[in-house]
């Protein structure tokens, strides 16, 4: 069996990793019809009623380590999903056609290292969905080291730990949703290399884009950017906006 890929010790004995977590896709299959269509390189579809997993990429260890990270911003993704009923906990700002979405109790360091860690995982895993998603191997290796040294046994030692840290991996990442959320804006799940330096995460109620190089970002990009950590900012898009960036994802998918 092979080591763990994040604390590289142990033995990958744990089966079933999701990649992704899996509150992140339950929109997906949470209204009909129940079932998302795979389709895969060859343009083959079948229906599936989960999110990718994948065994023996990880020890029961780590997978318990980042379960305490995922189930702290798993509350906050309830929230952000709720921000009409909780208005004294976001900002709302027109931003041209779209708004912009501040996450008043959202711990923007925190989150932060919960976007780390999808964005690791799809980059190591060797599902044929995620094969488009390789990180550089320095980006790569520099997540890894930071994951295993901030990732804790329990909620209180790694709510702790970030809240005494003081120098991380810092990259821009930006984070879209729908304005409005119902059938006619329940997008794609997928994960792919937009460009050299632009990694997208798609999850049906969210879309993470993630630049391994700040260089080449673009200005419009750079301006919702999540590389301050004073706050979460989240672009509410228009439900056209919303499904043309999904659509894109497809044609060129199809491409």
């Amino acid at each position: 069996m092979p080591n763990c890929k994040l604390c590289l010790d142990k033995e990958a004995d744990k089966p079933n990793s999701h990649i992704i977590p899996k509150f992140l896709g339950k929109r997906i299959f949470s209204s009909n019809p129940r079932y998302s269509i795979k389709v895969d390189r060859k343009g083959k579809s079948r229906k599936i009623q989960d999110i990718s997993k994948e065994s023996n990429i990880l020890c029961k260890d780590c997978e318990k380590r980042l379960s305490h990270l995922e189930t702290w911003n798993s509350r906050k993704i309830t929230s952000i999903n709720n921000y009409n009923n909780l208005k004294d906990n976001f900002e709302l700002t027109n931003y041209g056609k779209n708004k912009i979405l501040e996450c008043l109790n959202v711990n923007p360091i925190g989150f932060k290292i919960f976007l780390y860690s999808m964005v690791w995982r799809c980059s190591i895993s060797s599902l044929p969905e995620f094969e488009s998603f390789e990180l550089d191997n320095e980006t790569e290796a520099e997540l890894r080291t930071f994951l295993d040294e901030i990732l804790k046994n329990s909620h209180t030692e790694l709510i702790n730990a970030i809240s005494q840290l003081s120098e991380f991996p810092n990259y821009d990442y930006c984070m879209f949703k729908p304005l409005f959320r119902n059938d006619n804006t329940r997008g794609i799940f997928t994960a792919y290399r937009v460009d050299k330096f632009l990694f997208g995460i798609f999850t049906g109620d969210f879309i993470f884009f993630f630049f391994s190089n700040s260089k080449d970002i673009h200005p419009a990009y750079k301006l919702v950017s999540n590389y301050q950590n004073q706050k979460v900012i989240i672009t509410l898009a228009g439900t056209d906006d919303w499904n043309s960036l999904n659509e894109k994802v497809i044609r060129k998918m199809l491409k």
